[in-house]
């Protein structure tokens, strides 16, 4: 898979957004029942608005070894899309050389271990916005050949 697409594989898991359906439909306060569907930046406004996210970002080590929030769908999407998120970043960054070294680089930035919501959100839409340059899409968000041609020197 080359960088640019790698880039491309990363943007909605990081912006995707879902209708959410809460687990009782009735408590708002409930966890989503389809957090699979959600982006990361969705999933860290809605676990900050239910008051979740400073557990985790407060243990965020256990958090992504699995020990924090078991049972909620919500913290193991968010979870499962960091580590996701980690390995993209390094790919789109570096390509398929990315050794551990880098991975680990690529988490620690926007490792949430001393973070609170917004600063975790301001570092994933950093992110963001690194990868879609990355990802050579024009202003309408498709694929630009000239952002090709022009990063392959051609």
């Amino acid at each position: 898979m080359s960088k640019a697409q790698s880039a491309r594989h990363w943007i909605p898991l990081a912006e995707k957004t879902a209708k959410i359906l809460r687990t009782d439909p009735n408590d708002q306060m409930s966890a989503a029942a389809n957090a699979e569907d959600m982006g990361i930046l969705q999933l860290v406004d809605d676990l900050d608005k239910r008051g979740k996210l400073g557990a985790i970002t407060s243990r965020w080590n256990d958090f992504m070894a699995g020990g924090v929030g078991a049972g909620d769908p919500e913290v193991e999407a968010l979870r499962v899309k960091m580590g996701l998120s980690t390995t993209l970043l390094a790919n789109a960054h570096v390509g398929s050389r990315a050794g551990t070294t880098m991975i680990e680089h690529f988490q620690e930035l926007a490792d949430a271990k001393k973070m609170d919501a917004p600063t975790l959100r301001s570092g994933v839409k950093s992110e963001l916005d690194y990868i879609k340059d990355r990802a050579m899409l024009s202003a309408a968000g498709c694929f630009c050949v000239q952002h090709y041609a022009k990063g392959r020197g051609i």
